[in-house]
């Protein structure tokens, strides 16, 4: 008791003490430093699109890794760079007023092509991983929405290039690529849900925000991709204590009613124990014959050929071809038939009657006068010039369709039906030599159709700038 009594005293005397020199002039302890400021909120766009979209690149990455290929690790961070380019402009446009469509070109393009050529050569240096690389790219091609004046027009029309290179990777039939690749066109579908969902208008900039959008820019261009975060890892989870002796302790604290609940079993004979335990013979299961493995078939190359027919010369399967027709060799009468050729380059003098490109792949023709029709039909990266004259041209399911119409060719009519990226060339000055007098012009491949008193009007909806258009087709990575 009185060792308690004296620790009292000693604590009493320490406190008077204390309360002595503060009375004294003592200088009080320095005060707590200031709280940290908070963060800064970030737009709701930004969040709507950390949840829908960014949150797909773990699965991604986790992926990525599990095919143990240092190549596609790789174009997966590239791809995600390229994404988080997407949410600095979510943030720009938060901050600035809508810039110029020169100024948004400025931010914009610089890093889309950049992208894309990583991925390019990448795809080029590694060969067996291209088709992975050009998925990779066909992707990032896809948030060229940002410059399109509709955006969910665009990518319904660029998210479907993707299958191409994807169903590539698919057909090696490697697990782990596949299931990469899945989740590769899983994040192109989740951009293009979430842009129907909240862009579908276009790009929304703080009317009331900062001017100079390009140097702010400057200024927060890779912020996203340089504070990305580790996904949290889950909380370990704690084994109970007490081990055996807090087991032990339970029991004994049951007692005799830990038995409580028990049936009572009888006791059998030793030979009925060993007849349940010997099961009855049964016959031996036979394996089903299994049918023998179809053996893939190469498809067959056809071989090429040219044979006429009345009036109409074929040319069929050629491939890296050059044909030349003077003006002897055909007549008014004369048809031009080219189909299933590759990579073939075809030049006719003279004045002939149609001339058909069918089925075929970055061909080139070249014609003086057409006395009906040119046609394109179900074909990818054809070029058409006509140096004299042509009533009509037609273009049908093709793709990347170039024309280049000369002084008189120019009168011509041009119908297209379910075709994309049709670019027509030709000069605006009486010297056609003058190789800065050509003009670039792309056909519109949205409509717009409205309900008026007297039934229904169409109007073509105008595409976006010929220079976004001309980037996406040179920057477009060649296919095998």
């Amino acid at each position: 008791m009185e060792s308690k009594l004296e620790q009292l005293v000693l604590r009493l005397e320490k406190a008077v003490a204390a309360l002595e020199q503060k009375g004294r002039g003592v200088p009080p302890p320095p005060p707590p430093p200031p709280p940290p400021k908070p963060m800064a909120m970030e737009p709701k766009l930004v969040k709507d699109f950390d949840a829908e979209v960014m949150s797909q690149f773990a699965t991604l990455e986790e992926k990525a890794k599990a095919t143990k290929i240092p190549v596609i690790t790789e174009i997966t961070t590239k791809l995600r760079e390229a994404f988080c380019s997407l949410r600095d402009l979510f943030l720009l446009a938060d901050k600035c007023k809508k810039p110029t469509d020169q100024d948004l070109g400025k931010i914009v393009m610089p890093a889309l092509k950049e992208f894309m050529e990583s991925c390019k050569s990448i795809g080029f240096k590694n060969r067996d991983q291209n088709f992975h690389a050009l998925a990779v790219a066909d992707t990032i091609q896809t948030l060229g929405w940002m410059l399109a004046p509709h955006p969910a027009g665009y990518l319904k029309e660029t998210v479907p290039n993707i299958d191409f290179n994807s169903n590539k990777v698919m057909t090696q039939k490697i697990e782990a690529n596949t299931e990469w690749v899945k989740s590769l066109k899983e994040i192109a579908h989740k951009q293009r849900d979430f842009v129907n969902t909240h862009q579908k208008d276009g790009l929304e900039w703080n009317f009331n925000g900062e001017a100079s959008a390009v140097e702010v820019w400057n200024k927060i261009k890779g912020t996203s991709f340089k504070g990305k975060k580790a996904a949290p890892k889950p909380p370990a989870t704690k084994k109970p204590a007490g081990g055996a002796a807090a087991l032990f302790a339970e029991i004994t604290q049951l007692g005799d009613d830990i038995t409580k609940g028990l049936k009572h079993v009888e006791k059998k004979k030793k030979g009925e124990k060993e007849k349940e335990k010997t099961p009855p013979p049964q016959p031996p299961k036979t394996k089903p014959a299994q049918p023998a493995p179809k053996v893939a078939q190469a498809p067959v190359k056809k071989p090429p050929r040219m044979y006429k027919n009345g009036n109409n010369t074929f040319y069929e399967n050629y491939e890296n071809e050059t044909f030349e027709l003077k003006e002897e060799d055909v007549s008014m009468s004369t048809g031009i038939f080219l189909s299933n050729c590759k990579k073939c380059r075809m030049d006719i003098k003279g004045k002939i009657k149609n001339v058909v490109i069918e089925k075929c792949n970055s061909c080139t023709v070249l014609c003086d006068t057409i006395i009906c029709v040119i046609e394109v039909v179900t074909s990818q990266r054809s070029n058409v010039a006509c140096r004299q004259k042509a009533p009509s041209i037609t273009i049908d399911n093709s793709s990347e369709t170039n024309l280049y119409l000369y002084k008189e060719s120019k009168k011509c009519k041009i119908v297209s039906s379910k075709s994309t990226e049709m670019v027509v060339h030709f000069s605006i000055s009486e010297n056609e030599e003058d190789a800065d007098s050509w003009v670039t012009h792309v056909i519109p491949q949205q409509f717009e159709t409205l309900i008026t008193r007297n039934g229904m009007k169409t109007i073509p909806i105008e595409p976006e700038t010929d220079q976004f258009v001309l980037f996406i087709m040179q920057s477009k990575i060649s296919r095998k």
